[in-house]
Order: C-alpha cells, then sequence, then structure tokens
C-alpha cells in the first residue's frame, strides 16, 4: 500500500484515526456537507463530542442531516472564534476544509486573514498534544493567497512548541494539500 495514492482527504483521516480516541472532543471549523463531520462523529463516539461551525446556514442543515447526534453541537458562525462549550472540555483535533461549500457559490469561500486568525485560536485551544489540520485548495485566487499566508505564518511557529508538517503533490499545478500541526507536549 503506498500513501501517495491516497487523496489529500484519504491522507486527513488516516491521521485522524490514529490520533482520535473514543471520548476525544474535536471541532470542525469549516464543516460544509458535513463529511468531516460525520467522520469525527465516529472517532469520538458516544461519550466524545463533536463541534460544527459554518457560516452558512445551508452548509449547518447539510453537515445536521449527516452528522447529527445528541453529542454533536452546530453552530451557524463564523471560524475566527469558538463557541464558549469549547473552553469546558479539552479539545483534541481541530479540522478545517478551507475553500467553497462543494455545491455552494463558489464566491462564498474562507478568506485569508479570517483563516489564519482562526487558526491563531485554534493553536491556543488545543490540548497539549493535540493537533490542527488544515485541507488547502489553492486553485483559485483567494485560495492561492490562503495557502501562501498560512504557509509563511506557520514557518514562523517554534519548534520546541509545534511540529509542522505539509504535504502536497508537487506535480500537480493547483492540488489541494495537507497542513498538519502538533501542539508540542512542551508548550
Amino acid at each position: 500500500m503506498s500513501l501517495l495514492r491516497f487523496s489529500h482527504l484519504q491522507q486527513a483521516h488516516l491521521i485522524w484515526n490514529h490520533w482520535l480516541q473514543e471520548g476525544d472532543w474535536a471541532i470542525d471549523s469549516t464543516c460544509g456537507n458535513g463529511h468531516d463531520t460525520l467522520k469525527l462523529r465516529e472517532l469520538v463516539g458516544a461519550t466524545g463530542g463533536v463541534i460544527a461551525l459554518d457560516i452558512q446556514e445551508e452548509a449547518i442543515e447539510s453537515a445536521r442531516s449527516r452528522a447529527n447526534a445528541p453529542n454533536v453541537h452546530f453552530f451557524c458562525q463564523s471560524h475566527t472564534a469558538f463557541p464558549s462549550l469549547s473552553d469546558h472540555h479539552p479539545i483534541r483535533l481541530i479540522v478545517y476544509n478551507l475553500g467553497y461549500l462543494p455545491g455552494g457559490e463558489k464566491d462564498k469561500t474562507t478568506l485569508r486573514e479570517s483563516t489564519l486568525a482562526s487558526l491563531k485560536s485554534a493553536l491556543s485551544l488545543v490540548a497539549t498534544g493535540g493537533l490542527v489540520s488544515l485541507t488547502l485548495y489553492p486553485g483559485p485566487p483567494e485560495g492561492a493567497a490562503e495557502r501562501t499566508l498560512l504557509l509563511d505564518y506557520v514557518a514562523t511557529l517554534a519548534p520546541g512548541e509545534f511540529n509542522v508538517s505539509h504535504t502536497s503533490w508537487e506535480n500537480r499545478k493547483a492540488a489541494p494539500s495537507l497542513l498538519l500541526i502538533q501542539k508540542n507536549t512542551l508548550c
């Protein structure tokens, strides 16, 4: 089996499978149609929890129809501020699937400045030993600018505090990529 045959999302899910355990808490910062929310719900089980955010009501309803459960909490709001519910549980994994809502309007997309603000909050919020996972889509102009800004920012993170990995398809123009940031136990 070759890891390089897996898509960026399949790679992310493989990592999440090893990261989350029954009883953990996770945040889907851009829940979209709910595919990642459902995956997180399955991984945390009935004793864990998932917080799902999106700025579009259409996305929240789509995600709710796919991943609704008593331990999945939906919020129609920007990812620039996390709900206070996240203050009451150690957050083991925070995920972002950037870009636009699949099947939605392509001009409604994540924006580099709000995503950077959200990432900074996520790095503060995620539990020690926890992970922030971002799927980047550099195809559209805003996506390319968002990718550049985020990669420039994570390059400044102190190695003693964070481990940063970026997996990209170098021979595929504008292909999605996976950015992973682990908060070290020394923080």
